[in-house]
């Protein structure tokens, strides 16, 4: 019998606890619970043993390592013994399954500052703070790779996969979104995509640059209070007409368009030109009929 694909076998896993939650938590806690007992059924009775020693000692009597086995002759603080290291497994093997799947960010709704300020004791000012990335704004790398691609659709909604093979074979199609998309006047996707295209051909985004590829991006700069802020990048290429989108995440790194934008450069060099001509941009070469700073705008590197 082949040893099971761990790659497959988590996908799948986490497929089944989207579908399934209290069949494959209980089943996590079996699997846990087992091998609690199984290691309990030794440890527990030893470490029983370990505390009568101590008393014994703690009385003056005479111990000997030995002692440890005799937790063995207790059998009802034994059993209660390997009931709880079960449960302490289970629980850390929980804890080492679950955290992936309980990341989900946080984007702040009124009814988020209702519960946190009061109904009707926050101002709107708080909106402009999350419109630049601050405040209590927190994003997973799929979620700004998903911010990326559905600027790039232009508010359709999409539902992200997990690829596991490529082959021949039914055509796949991934499920229906089931969050709305954003609905608004096409001349503001046009002045977005614009904006973005100029953080690539001429902005802070320049390492991003793909010779004869209309990029658009956007680079960011996340502070840390834990230590040096993390470089972000986001970007989807080609911008008139896109198949990709990218989120480059660097903690502890700097800048976004010094460390994060390099490396989606990197990625989409490698995706749409000739092993030939994947070495960086030259700097300020303007990608292919990308739109052109104004001559008297000035670009803050580094951000």
């Amino acid at each position: 019998m082949a040893a099971p694909d761990i790659g497959s076998c988590l996908s799948a896993g986490i497929d089944g606890l989207k579908k399934h939650p209290l069949e494959h938590i209980l089943a996590v806690v079996l699997v846990g619970a087992v091998g609690g007992v199984s290691a309990g059924v030794l440890s527990g009775p030893m470490v029983v043993g370990y505390m009568r020693m101590i008393e014994r000692q703690e009385r003056g009597e005479k111990v000997e390592f030995t002692d440890v086995f005799k937790g063995f002759d207790d059998f009802v603080p034994a059993l209660l013994a390997v009931l709880l290291s079960s449960l302490i497994v289970s629980v850390g093997f929980m804890l080492c399954f679950l955290p992936g799947l309980l990341i989900v960010g946080l984007v702040p709704t009124a009814a988020y500052y209702d519960r946190r300020w009061g109904p009707g004791r926050w101002r709107s000012g708080l909106l402009l703070n999350l419109a630049i990335g601050q405040g209590e704004l927190l994003l997973t790398p799929l979620q700004m790779a998903l911010v990326a691609a559905e600027v790039a659709s232009q508010g359709r909604p999409l539902r992200p996969h997990l690829v596991q093979r490529v082959g021949r074979g039914q055509l796949f199609r991934p499920e229906r979104p089931v969050q709305p998309g954003i609905t608004a006047d096409p001349a503001m996707w046009g002045a977005v995509r614009e904006a973005m295209e100029l953080a690539v051909s001429a902005g802070t985004g320049g390492g991003a640059r793909v010779p004869g590829v209309r990029v658009a991006g956007k680079t960011g700069t996340a502070q840390n209070p834990h230590g040096q802020d993390h470089a972000l990048f986001v970007c989807f290429a080609p911008a008139d007409s896109p198949v990709v989108a990218v989120a480059v995440v660097v903690e502890n790194a700097g800048h976004g368009g010094s460390v994060a934008a390099p490396r989606a450069g990197v990625l989409l060099r490698r995706m749409f030109l000739p092993d030939s001509l994947q070495r960086p941009a030259a700097p300020r070469a303007a990608a292919a009929a990308a739109p052109t700073a104004p001559p008297d705008s000035e670009v803050v590197e580094g951000d």
